[in-house]
């Protein structure tokens, strides 16, 4: 967050547009309040994070170890004749001398063009290009890298909370990351945690929204046997 609130101005998250005089910050928080955290980790570390929200990233790199790791938050990036501003910029340098560099664009709210990304097409070294988009509605097609949504970063990050071969920093940060997608009502449906459903004839279904995070598990009962019309409440108290 201290990268969004010194070099971006952000001051308040999850506002509307108008609040920031049509200046959204929302992105600008988001991206830092993920990746920033990266930045104080080991190398391997960093990356391992990276490779778990960028599952083609860990095709690039393949066994290669990183020995450094820079991160950088809105750099200025030179190009032949101009300046571009990624949100995010990570160059690795690998133990065998070869290195990677990633870019990455997030949108929140904003739409994603071609032309966004057509520009990093001149890099001249090795890149990674990558977008995480909260809509992917607001993406042009055929971009030439890799997108994927915040929902699916949020899967993601919570399966490596339960992988038992990371570190516990990065397994902190996975938490930590998880925890605020959720806030930020970006989140995976991981189905629903055992209970007693009290059928009706209404082709309408409740749901209660009290501890909405918790797992649900469908019971293998006459639910399935029901007609699609049928009406299901579900009482979440304790039995």
């Amino acid at each position: 967050m201290l990268d969004a609130f010194i070099k971006k101005g952000v001051r308040r998250i999850f506002l509307a547009r108008a609040t920031e005089h049509l200046n959204n910050k929302n992105e600008d928080a988001i991206t830092s309040m993920i990746f920033t955290p990266l930045r104080f980790m080991s190398p391997p570390d960093a990356l391992e994070c990276f490779s778990a929200i960028l599952p083609k990233l860990q095709q690039r790199v393949e066994a290669r170890q990183a020995k450094a790791l820079k991160l950088e938050l809105w750099p200025s990036v030179p190009m032949k004749n101009n300046w571009v501003q990624p949100e995010l910029k990570a160059n690795i340098k690998f133990t065998d001398g070869t290195s990677l560099t990633l870019i990455g664009e997030m949108k929140w709210e904003s739409f994603l063009s071609s032309e966004q990304i057509q520009k990093y097409e001149r890099i001249k070294w090795d890149a990674f290009v990558f977008a995480i988009v909260k809509n992917p509605g607001f993406v042009d097609a055929g971009l030439k890298c890799e997108v994927y949504t915040w929902k699916q970063v949020h899967g993601r990050v919570e399966n490596l909370i339960r992988d038992t071969r990371v570190s516990e920093q990065v397994r902190q940060w996975a938490e930590l990351a998880a925890n605020f997608l959720k806030i930020a009502e970006q989140l995976v449906f991981s189905g629903f945690n055992s209970f007693k459903p009290i059928i009706f004839d209404h082709p309408t279904f409740f749901f209660s929204q009290v501890r909405q995070f918790r797992r649900f598990d469908w019971p293998s009962s006459a639910i399935q046997a029901r007609s699609a019309t049928s009406t299901m409440f579900y009482d979440r108290r304790p039995a």
